[in-house]
């Protein structure tokens, strides 16, 4: 799983065998999650609200552009 920081605060994300990674329409792994990116995550929250089960997690952001040309540097 994974600590995602929300608006409410930190929630903690359980993946589970079953859980689908897209972004757009194309399936990523879990290990294209990486620190910083922004997701939306659909799933069952547990108990306090605090802990979520994951259903399906899509991924948001620049990957599906591509890293071509002179890029940024920093």
């Amino acid at each position: 799983g994974f600590d995602l920081k929300t608006d409410k605060g930190v929630r903690k994300i359980n993946v589970t065998a079953k859980t689908k990674f897209e972004r757009g329409d194309d399936t990523v792994s879990f290990e294209e999650i990486t620190e910083g990116a922004h997701v939306t995550v659909f799933g069952t929250v547990l108990g306090d609200g605090k802990e979520v089960v994951a259903k399906e997690v899509n991924l948001q952001g620049a990957e599906e552009h591509g890293h071509h040309g002179g890029g940024h540097k920093h």
